[in-house]
């Protein structure tokens, strides 16, 4: 017998023979995944054995069967399944348990020593062929709908572009065409398409349309039922959201026939025949990744697991599902190319997200939820020091880097940017909103907020302090202008950077240092006790927005807030005591009464007024609709570059209506009487350094300095993906305008 042989022992003998000599007090059972491994080893060794007898598993999902059927004993001490480099196609997701993970049962899946692991839910493409001209074909398995499944083609880690019409590169920023009119008033489900009538489709009903019908803060994708060329019409399979007004933005994906610009591609599910125009012809050495499987790990109702290290990566649907549990840790792990979102945390108690690198994601970068509302009992999650970009690459609307949900999480010293809309969406009780750090977003919406929140009186205990949020510019239509048939855009469009929507009432947003946003710095939206504190916001169109909308615009919408009153227990404790000033009596509900606004800088560099609105500076600097003895505005820091500081107000308790007042005026109402006119003096603002110098008149007036210093990642974020501090580029903000002319297509109701 070859003594090769001689040692081939069952993995499970063997493993029982190994870890039977270690003593139980010993450190955690360690099991290693590797590329040369086999699972038919006992997976105790990190590399295989000089003779080839025994090493590493070749698969997690391996080890995890064999940590299942471990002596209880051993299992106590907790496992750890350390994954040695290389790309591991996942045949199905892993699967993490209450039986697999416990109080006294931890279990870590990692890399080895720092390896680079990747953990894969696509399928390699890699047996190409000639189609037509630059365009390639493979083979796949038959059945492949990219519609109906979510799947896409990632090439060189970046996520390609199914088949479209118009290409990313052709006719507007981002690849967008623009309805052209509507056959009758009211349409959602039909509009004329612009310019010259597409190439004849033979599977229109396999495209699919991603529209924004009407408002620039809500997106459709719905399928193509029918195209008329004759009349230049599409059809829908569905209704929009709302109805789908003339000039504004669509595409169509998913067409054969629109297979014609690099990094498109195209499944023919019937054939089995995958098409790709690569970008740079060089398939052979990366070929491109198809997704497949809906995830890679899925904890549910497991405690102490933690994955760490790992990059995941390609999946129809959401990277990392985590449900209920306790402890559950995602650390130091790069999350990207998803369909859906990065890390989605649903229930639990402790779950917490940290020094990942989040990006291209389908939808959102983290959503967490948990806690119970009606107990106010708190989940304690945490998403903390995490890089978190390029999100809602497919569902553009209210598909945040972080989605906050329930009661008591904590985001902290986050780096966010580069996305269509919000940064961080609030909906709950007692959330922690601290230190980070958010840029370019709202880059492709309007009225959007980078830190947002909306349309709940009970949203309360919630802080949003000291984040920097800078360069949010709004994006959007502006108007139809019927007599030139044009679609006018425009850029610092309708963006705010932190937005307290729709009666949202009772937050705290203090030290925030807010700078370039395309509107507001702050907006409160007819709410309730909300305290704006030592802000410092520096050119936007406006500093502070407060509006009394339940008197106005909006008085037939009020209900919607008395009935998620209803729907807590306010009056009774812990909902009482928690939050006394809800449970007290109101005197008109619909009043934005109780708020605070003191002690902020609200100023406009010479830059700003110059580029922004050349030759009227006389914008005002704040807009205050409010019952003056219902509120306290004081102590705040005005400057408008030497020029005058207007202030715009209705102050509903009284007889006049909304005007503009001079500062003298302004004071005489009995607000900001402690307030001034005054340079704040920043250190720096030719460098965006917006730190008040110690002869301040701000501090003077007993203004606490913002802790910039403490913004953002923190020092044990891996430098791998932390990028230099001035890699974008802060130009001078501008206000910009694009016409689109269109063609007329049919009579416009």
């Amino acid at each position: 017998m070859s003594l090769i042989r001689r040692f081939a022992v069952s993995s499970i003998a063997l493993l029982a023979i190994v870890l039977g000599t270690v003593p139980a007090s010993a450190k955690p059972v360690v099991f290693y995944v590797s590329p040369a491994g086999s699972d038919n080893w006992t997976g105790v060794q990190s590399m295989p054995s000089v003779f080839g007898h025994d090493g590493p598993f070749a698969t997690v999902a391996h080890a995890l069967t064999v940590m299942r059927n471990l002596d209880p004993a051993l299992r106590s001490r907790g496992v750890t399944i350390s994954i040695r480099a290389g790309n591991y196609a996942l045949a199905d997701p892993l699967r993490i348990t209450a039986t697999d993970s416990g109080e006294s049962a931890p279990l870590t899946i990692e890399a080895y020593r720092g390896e680079a692991v990747t953990l894969s839910g696509g399928r390699v493409v890699a047996k190409w062929k000639p189609y037509k001209g630059a365009i390639l074909q493979a083979e796949i398995s038959k059945g492949v709908d990219p519609i109906a499944q979510g799947c896409e083609l990632f090439y060189n880690g970046s996520r390609m572009d199914l088949a479209r019409w118009p290409n990313r590169a052709d006719k507007f920023p981002g690849g967008w065409s623009f309805s052209a009119g509507v056959p009758e008033k009211g349409a959602r489900s039909q509009f004329h398409y612009d310019g010259d009538s597409p190439e004849a489709w033979a599977h229109p009903e396999k495209a699919q349309v991603h529209i924004f019908a009407s408002y620039d803060w809500r997106d459709d994708h719905i399928a193509l039922a029918s195209v008329n060329q004759a009349r230049r019409l599409f059809t829908l399979a569905a209704p929009t959201s709302y109805d789908i007004v003339p000039g504004h933005r669509y595409y169509v994906r998913n067409v054969f026939e629109e297979l014609d610009a690099p990094g498109e591609w195209y499944v023919d599910g019937n054939a089995g025949t995958l098409y790709f125009y690569p970008p740079d012809g060089n398939v052979a050495a990366t070929p491109p990744t198809l997704s497949v499987l809906p995830s890679v790990v899925n904890v549910d109702g497991a405690a102490n697991v933690t994955l760490r290290g790992l990059r995941l990566e390609c999946v129809t649907g959401d990277a990392i599902i985590i449900k209920g549990g306790k402890n559950v840790l995602v650390d130091t792990c790069e999350v990207r190319n998803t369909g859906r979102g990065g890390v989605r945390v649903d229930g639990g108690y402790m779950n917490t997200v940290q020094g990942c690198v989040i990006h291209d994601t389908g939808t959102v970068g983290v959503a967490i939820s948990g806690g119970d509302r009606l107990t106010l009992t708190s989940c304690k999650g945490v998403v903390t020091n995490n890089h978190i970009y390029r999100f809602g690459r497919y569902q553009m609307c209210y598909t945040p880097g972080v989605s906050v949900n329930g009661v008591g999480v904590s985001v902290t010293h986050n780096l966010i940017h580069d996305a269509p809309h919000a940064a961080i969406l609030i909906s709950g009780n007692d959330h922690d909103i601290a230190y980070n750090d958010i840029h370019h977003v709202c880059l492709e919406t309007s009225d959007c907020g980078a830190i947002y929140t909306g349309r709940n009186w009970t949203f309360r205990g919630n802080s949003i302090r000291y984040n920097r949020i800078h360069d949010v510019p709004g994006f959007g239509f502006d108007r139809y202008d019927g007599a030139a048939h044009e679609a006018l855009y425009s850029s610092m469009h309708d963006a705010q950077a932190v937005y307290l929507d729709d009666g949202v009432s009772s937050y705290d947003v203090v030290g925030n240092l807010i700078y370039r946003i395309g509107r507001l710095g702050i907006e409160l939206g007819g709410g309730r006790d909300n305290r704006l504190a030592y802000n410092v916001i520096v050119d936007t169109q406006g500093g502070i927005g407060v509006d009394a909308r339940y008197i106005t615009w909006a008085v037939d919408k009020s209900d919607v807030l008395r009935e998620r009153l209803k729907e807590m227990p306010y009056q009774t404790p812990p909902w009482s005591t928690r939050y006394p000033k809800l449970a007290a009596p109101m005197r008109k509900d619909v009043w934005p009464e109780g708020t605070e606004v003191v002690g902020n800088v609200v100023a406009r560099t010479p830059e700003w007024n110059h580029a922004m609105v050349p030759g009227k500076t006389m914008q005002p600097a704040c807009k205050y609709d409010v019952p003056s003895d219902a509120v306290t505005i004081d102590k705040n820091v005005y400057w408008n570059s030497g020029e005058a500081v207007l202030i715009r107000s209705w102050l509903v308790d009284r007889p006049a209506k909304s005007q503009t007042y001079a500062w003298d005026d302004w004071i005489k109402t009995g607000l900001d009487a402690n307030g001034i006119v005054a340079d704040p003096l920043f250190t720096d603002p030719t460098r965006d350094d917006y730190r008040l110098r110690a002869d301040s008149p701000a501090l003077k007036l007993g203004i606490p300095a913002i802790p910039v210093a403490d913004i953002g990642l923190l020092p044990t974020f891996p430098d791998r993906w932390r990028p230099a501090a001035d890699w974008w580029d802060n130009g001078p903000a501008t206000r910009e305008f694009y016409r689109v002319p269109l063609t007329m297509a049919a009579p416009n109701p």
